[in-house]
């Protein structure tokens, strides 16, 4: 059977290098992530909110059945 031989690579390699934006183009990214983000970020915080509820309705009934809290 051959022997199967790698070639190292250093990680550097795959770590991306940052970028210089000039303005326009800085403008033009943040407008971007501005109409995507709060319909993302709604979601999330809205997922939040129905857990943290759930989680409040389990520590009333456990409080109601003298359970102590969760």
């Amino acid at each position: 059977m051959d022997k199967i031989t790698f070639e190292p690579v250093t990680v550097s390699a795959f770590i991306p290098t940052p970028i210089s934006l000039r303005a326009d183009q800085r403008e033009w990214l943040e407008q971007e992530a501005r109409k995507k983000l709060p319909r993302n970020r709604s979601a999330i915080v809205q997922a939040a909110l129905d857990h943290y509820r759930k989680h409040l309705e389990v520590e009333r009934a456990m409080a109601a059945n003298g359970r102590g809290t969760a």
